[in-house]
């Protein structure tokens, strides 16, 4: 079932005149920690591995050394980074391609420990790269029926686990947080969601862009690689109609100053939080800014496009 949503809202209810916003996107890669799983948590593992379809090779795969870098782990470090800290918060939405193999630790529970404000937190998860765009429809659905502001969601990426084989496409090449922070004020507000099955990933692209034109779009590592196999950009360009090949996220060094149009493959690396390091680059940019991506296992294209935003340093 596609869904694609706009702007349009309920004159009765919500924020008036007020679109959802997310500041700048605060992330944040970390060095390789490994530990050796407890016999509780190596249970766990096995019997969720078991029920997955693994059999007798349940309990070795659970017994491989298990990734230390946790989701309340790599909260609390970026959290303790920021600039600023976050302010009181309602509610905050994790996002991953898969759940934290460290059951030792209740991510929901430690995230919300960590948050001022004593906000509600759930987590959205099976849905591959997905899920934070699944988690911004929650969180904009939520501020169009009046619940309060000051939110966020917490996009996670971890390397190779004992639950990685639960998601093709799913393992990625670093541990990595990125933190999108909703609000009313500041930030760039958000205009378009999109989540539809695309058996033809180039013409789902170019309906998308046609539907949202921006001057910058970012295509997450799958999405890229099925419209454009040498990954240059230029197969991209054509296919979204009218963008043209930028950069690259590593030459975004000026972001600010970047001509419009340009499309932005994103590396294999991150495939949850790649788009939004990327996106970070740009948020300055005066124009509108298009994320997209696709997940393998679902078939399905996921896409969110942000308006003009508030100046510099928001």
């Amino acid at each position: 079932m596609p869904l694609t949503s706009t702007a349009a809202r309920r004159p009765d209810r919500g924020h008036p005149g007020a679109a959802m916003r997310v500041r700048r996107p605060a992330g944040r890669l970390f060095a390789e920690r490994r530990r050796d799983p407890g016999p509780v948590e190596h249970r766990y593992l096995s019997d969720l591995l078991d029920a997955a379809g693994e059999g007798p090779g349940a309990a070795a795969l659970a017994g491989a050394r298990s990734n230390d870098n946790t989701y309340t782990r790599m909260t609390a470090e970026l959290l303790g980074d920021l600039a600023e800290p976050l302010p009181p918060l309602d509610r905050m939405v994790l996002a991953y391609a898969l759940p934290d193999p460290a059951v030792r630790e209740l991510a929901g529970c430690g995230i919300a420990d960590l948050c001022a404000g004593d906000p509600d937190v759930f987590s959205v998860s099976g849905q591959g790269a997905g899920a934070p765009f699944t988690a911004l429809r929650i969180l904009a659905a939520g501020h169009d029926e009046g619940v309060p502001a000051d939110g966020g969601c917490l996009v996670f990426d971890q390397r190779t686990g004992p639950l990685t084989r639960l998601w093709p496409g799913a393992v990625a090449g670093a541990d990595s947080v990125v933190l999108l922070h909703t609000t009313t004020a500041g930030g760039r507000p958000l205009r378009f969601l999109h989540d539809a099955p695309a058996p033809d990933p180039a013409a789902a692209l170019a309906g998308v862009a046609r539907s949202f034109p921006a001057d910058h779009l970012f295509l997450g590592p799958g999405l890229a690689a099925a419209v454009d196999g040498s990954r240059t950009g230029t197969g991209v360009a054509v296919a979204a109609g009218g963008y043209r090949p930028g950069p690259g996220l590593a030459h975004a060094a000026d972001a600010s100053r970047a001509g419009t149009g340009e499309v932005h493959p994103v590396a294999d690396l991150l495939p949850c939080t790649g788009l939004w390091h990327a996106a970070a680059r740009y948020w300055d940019h005066p124009g509108p800014l298009l994320l997209a991506q696709t997940d393998p296992v679902s078939g399905r294209l996921y896409a969110a496009g942000f308006g003009a935003g508030d100046g510099p340093g928001r």
